[in-house]
C-alpha cells in the first residue's frame, strides 16, 4: 500500500468514497462527492493509487484500488465491507 501522507481533507473524502460506495456496487458516481473544493483532493487520491476514475454512461466514476481497499480494511472505515 502507498503510504503517502493524505491532507486531511482528503482523508475526508476517500472517507466520503468508501462510505457511499456501499450505496453504488463500488463505483461511486463522481457528481455525488466532486465539485471545485474537492477535485485537487481527487487528484491526490489518484496520486496515492487509492482510486481511479472511468467514463461511463456519460459520467464520471470513482473506482477504489486494491491500496485503497486495503487501506479501508486497514482502517476500518464506515462502509470498508463494501469495497
Amino acid at each position: 500500500m502507498n503510504n503517502q501522507i493524505l491532507t486531511p481533507s482528503s482523508q475526508h473524502l476517500f472517507e466520503s468514497i468508501v462510505r457511499a460506495a456501499g450505496n453504488w456496487s463500488g463505483t461511486t458516481p463522481c457528481y455525488e462527492l466532486i465539485n471545485a473544493q474537492t477535485r485537487g483532493n481527487l487528484t491526490q487520491l489518484k496520486r496515492a493509487k487509492l482510486v481511479t476514475t472511468f467514463r461511463s454512461d456519460g459520467e464520471e466514476w470513482i473506482s477504489i484500488t486494491p491500496a485503497g481497499k486495503a487501506k479501508a480494511q486497514t482502517e476500518k472505515l464506515p462502509g470498508h465491507e463494501a469495497c
